[in-house]
């Protein structure tokens, strides 16, 4: 199943245009709409790979062609799978009744959107997503985050 959502996703999928997520500057790793978006970006730049690799395979060798971009393909149904997880965590903390619960589901996001991005500081770096302020202190947002307080109300 997951090469038929990788073929899809190579051929047909359209994930975020390049330079979609906005600038990196000023932003910071504790806002989730911009944790989203790098996410996104890291999709998109797994099926650029993908996509590239296909085009320059070996002609005239389908299984050849595809064999160079599994892969990136893999890659990128990974990184497609990991922001459908983080939609639905934001989705389920914004329909939370108790406020206590929406700001533990959104901390839990921001902490689960953290670690997906570890792997991808480099790409996002080098396409100017992040800047090298963000990736310097990367552990440090995830334990400031697990050691927030509740608000109490």
């Amino acid at each position: 199943m997951i090469w038929v959502k990788a073929s899809e996703m190579v051929f047909g999928h359209q994930g975020v245009r390049a330079g979609e997520s906005g600038d990196p500057e000023g932003r910071e790793l504790t806002e989730l709409p911009f944790l989203r978006g790098l996410l996104a970006e890291a999709e998109r730049i797994w099926q650029d790979r993908a996509r590239t690799a296909l085009r320059e395979g070996p002609s005239g060798d389908p299984v050849g062609r595809w064999n160079v971009t599994s892969e990136a393909a893999l890659e990128m149904v990974s990184a497609h799978a990991r922001l459908q997880a983080a939609d639905a965590f934001l989705a389920a903390a914004a329909r939370a009744e108790d406020p206590r619960v929406g700001f533990l589901m959104r901390s839990l996001c921001r902490l689960f959107l953290l670690r997906q991005l570890g792997e991808h500081t480099g790409d996002l770096l080098a396409e100017g997503r992040l800047t090298p302020d963000h990736v310097r202190p990367c552990r440090r947002p995830s334990t400031r985050l697990s050691g927030s307080s509740l608000p109490i109300s």
